[in-house]
């Protein structure tokens, strides 16, 4: 997606810019999202000074979201991530992708699981709220197992607030689209992505944790809460693959709830 745009710091000028426009023009809006790439990536001293910003200058909104990943959090220290939510900074959005090492350095990722933990963990202790998105398929068909568990696995130490599963997707002119179209990574089937589904529902032990699986790149809707949903989940999941086996196995695509 941003294969062609490098990753550039903004000068705090424009930003601010940006953020004195929006004087008296979102009143209605409570939350902000700070985009678009890795802001724990900058320095400190440069993120407190956006993040002040909107607090002089929007104090309507009480909720402010942000991009990152593992290292960049782990980078920081406790004593930053307090501030930054003192702040308002309330919810961090990474891509944990998968708990597996391999799966990982297949897609280039240079965070490991172990730092994703690690980054878990220091948010949870400033109180700030980690959204983990998790990529159904990374592993291919042959790592499917591999990827469900390990990920499965990771998430249980990491115990984010909020969970995502997105389904891999080829783009063109992407390193992933080249290895399908010349037949060296398998794409999983919907059968399949809804078996690594219920293998990793199986295993996820979460203690309090909104989990949706319904971005547009899912063959299905799906959204519950940790524990509590986690069994009526799984029969959702069973539904659909029963459906699948059914006669009208390859035209389904959606079940509503009230079906369920």
């Amino acid at each position: 997606m941003y294969k062609k745009t490098p990753f550039v710091e903004r000068d705090f000028t424009d930003l601010q810019s940006e953020i004195l426009q929006l004087r008296g023009k979102v009143s209605a809006y409570k939350r902000l999202f700070l985009a678009d790439g890795d802001l724990m990536a900058i320095s400190t001293g440069n993120l407190i000074k956006i993040l002040e910003c909107v607090n002089v200058n929007l104090p309507e909104i009480v909720r402010i979201s942000i991009y990152a990943n593992s290292v960049s959090v782990g980078n920081k220290s406790s004593e930053d991530l307090l501030r930054f939510r003192q702040l308002k900074l309330s919810t961090v959005y990474t891509g944990l992708e998968s708990g597996s090492v391999a799966v990982l350095k297949k897609l280039n990722k240079h965070d490991t699981p172990e730092d994703a933990i690690a980054a878990s963990i220091k948010l949870a202790a400033a109180g700030i709220k980690q959204s983990v998105m998790v990529l159904l398929g990374a592993g291919g068909r042959e790592g499917s197992a591999d990827h469900s568990h390990l990920s499965a696995e990771t998430l249980n130490k990491m115990q984010p607030p909020l969970l995502s599963f997105l389904s891999m997707t080829p783009v063109p002119g992407t390193l992933l689209k080249k290895w399908v179209d010349e037949g060296s990574f398998h794409l999983l089937s919907r059968r399949e992505n809804l078996q690594e589904i219920k293998m990793m529902i199986e295993r996820l032990e979460l203690k309090s944790t909104v989990f949706r699986c319904n971005h547009s790149s899912n063959a299905w809707p799906l959204e519950g809460r940790f524990p509590r949903d986690k069994e009526r989940l799984l029969e959702e999941v069973n539904f659909l693959l029963g459906k699948l086996d059914g006669p009208a196995g390859d035209v389904v695509e959606t079940v509503p709830s009230w079906a369920l």
